[in-house]
C-alpha cells in the first residue's frame, strides 16, 4: 500500500470533516491502525466504486463478531486465537478480502488485532472510514 498517498482535500468538504471529528484540529486526516489514514481509505474506496452500504455491512458484521470480546471496563485483554479467527471470518464474509482497498486494509489491520484494545481501535477505524465515505466527493464542488 502506498502510505504516502496524497489526498486532495479540495475535492472534499473540510468544514464537515472537522465538525464530524474526522480531521484533526490542524486539518490533517486522523490515522487509524497501522498508520493508515481513514480519509485516504475513503477516497480510494469511492474511486473504486465501493458503496457506503458495503462498509456499513462490514462494520456491523465486525461489531457483531467482536461485541462479546470487548470488556465493558477499560481492561485490555488478549484475544484467543478463536476470537481472532471469528473477527477475520466476519471481515471475509462481508466484502472483498484479496484485492482493492478493503483487501489491503484487512491485510494491514487484522494481523495487528491481538487484544481488545486494538480490536476496538480497528472498529473505530472502520467506522471513521464509513463516515468519511458518506462525505467524500471525488470531484471538486461547483464554485459558488
Amino acid at each position: 500500500m502506498a502510505s504516502g498517498e496524497n489526498v486532495d482535500l479540495s475535492a472534499t468538504r473540510p468544514a464537515e470533516y472537522l465538525r464530524e471529528g474526522l480531521l484533526s484540529p490542524e486539518g490533517k486526516p486522523r490515522e487509524g491502525l497501522n498508520g493508515l489514514h481513514s480519509l485516504g481509505m475513503a477516497h480510494r474506496l469511492k474511486r473504486e466504486g465501493t458503496k457506503p452500504e458495503t462498509v456499513a455491512e462490514l462494520l456491523a458484521s465486525l461489531v457483531k463478531a467482536s461485541g462479546r470480546f470487548i470488556p465493558k471496563d477499560p481492561r485490555n485483554v488478549d484475544l484467543s486465537e478463536g476470537a481472532r479467527q471469528e473477527v477475520a471470518a466476519a471481515w471475509s464474509a462481508t466484502g472483498p478480502t484479496g484485492t482493492g482497498v478493503l483487501g489491503e486494509l484487512r491485510a494491514a489491520v487484522l494481523p495487528c488485532v491481538s487484544d481488545t484494545a486494538t480490536l476496538g481501535a480497528m472498529l473505530l477505524h472502520v467506522e471513521r472510514i464509513h463516515r468519511q465515505l458518506l462525505l467524500v466527493s471525488v470531484t471538486p464542488p461547483a464554485a459558488p
